[in-house]
């Protein structure tokens, strides 16, 4: 169990995977003062690649986890 059987090395491969990532920032100066705005984009082409897939015969290349969705993270950061 948890062999396949008489196979060479890496007979079963897993789809191509693509993730983008992009990051943009912005800093503002006044007097003394930095602001640092950011905006963070993570799977910006939302693919859901299939990260891990189930190697048991019952359910044999069904996938267990697949790529989170697309996430945006802002932030503010402040100087002084």
């Amino acid at each position: 169990m948890g062999t396949f059987g008489n196979a060479g090395r890496n007979p079963v491969r897993m789809p191509a995977f693509y993730q983008f990532d992009m990051s943009v920032a912005k800093i503002i100066r006044v007097g003394t003062t930095r602001a640092t705005a950011k905006l963070d984009l993570f799977n910006v082409l939302n693919n859901n690649a299939v990260l891990t897939e189930n190697a048991n015969y019952a359910r044999f290349r069904s996938p267990t986890s697949i790529l989170q969705a697309r996430f945006v993270k802002l932030g503010l950061q402040f100087d002084f």
